[in-house]
């Protein structure tokens, strides 16, 4: 390992988790949760530059498609005030990258998870309904986001509050298991998991894609990736890992 000299990183600094993601360029975009700052890492360059702010403080975050961002809910957690509904995009393969705001969700959320799910769209589950990583309620009701639409749309309930320290995954057969929360002062604590099946899933037998000449390979997490070709696709499904809002890994880039 080798020091990255010249490139200081102390604004990232700070009491919360940075998001970070992996653009398709190999640069990493990292938003700075308790002020909405966002920079951009150029490990060849040398060079750490900014990036549109979002104001969706203190949210969560995933990376749904290639260079595309989303943020949803948060708040004040100086206050631990009302946790928020807002949802933003970003998209930084655009030649000028800026946050655009799409329709909220129907449930305010702090310390909540977004997952991208196999056909797409994303999970949000759990969370506080105040900027309060102590907090004793918030939504059971999971929603779903349609990246085509960029609408939201609730799902089943949960039996149990998924807050602070809560996990959720995509398991290998494309349903999500969602788990713990609490282990943080006066939290309740669940030490208990639930496993939630998609629709997708219930939409019949389905045939696999077809392929010709092409490659595959396991990876190192035991994900796996099916490439090129003459179906000219590519899947990588890898499996999720999650820690603070950030699930990481766990995509299906076609």
């Amino acid at each position: 390992m080798s020091q990255l000299t010249g490139v200081n990183t102390s604004d990232m600094h700070e009491h919360e988790y940075p998001l970070s993601f992996l653009e398709p360029n190999g640069k990493i975009a990292s938003i700075i949760s308790s002020n909405g700052h966002m920079r951009e890492l150029d490990v060849n360059a040398r060079t750490w530059t900014s990036l549109p702010t979002t104001t969706a403080l203190n949210g969560s975050a995933v990376m749904y498609l290639p260079g595309k961002i989303l943020t949803t809910g948060g708040g004040d957690i100086d206050v631990a005030g009302p946790a928020i509904t807002t949802s933003q995009v970003i998209d930084l393969n655009a030649p000028t990258p800026a946050w655009r705001t799409v329709a909220p969700m129907a449930n305010r959320r702090y310390s909540h998870n977004l997952l991208v799910l196999a056909d797409g769209s994303v999970l949000a589950i759990g969370g506080h309904d105040t900027a309060d990583q102590t907090g004793h309620t918030g939504p059971r009701t999971v929603e779903r986001w349609d990246p085509t639409t960029e609408t939201w749309s609730s799902m089943t309930p949960m039996r149990d509050l998924r807050g602070y320290h809560s996990t959720t995954l995509l398991l290998p057969d494309g349903r999500v298991l969602t788990a713990g929360g609490g282990r943080f002062s006066t939290a309740l604590d669940f030490k208990t998991a639930q496993i939630w099946s998609p629709p997708y899933l219930f939409k019949g037998a389905r045939r696999p894609s077809r392929r010709r000449r092409h490659g595959g390979a396991r990876l190192v997490d035991r994900g796996s990736l099916a490439r090129g070709g003459l179906h000219r696709q590519g899947v990588v499904h890898a499996l999720a890992s999650n820690t603070h809002t950030s699930t990481w890994t766990s995509a299906m880039f076609r």
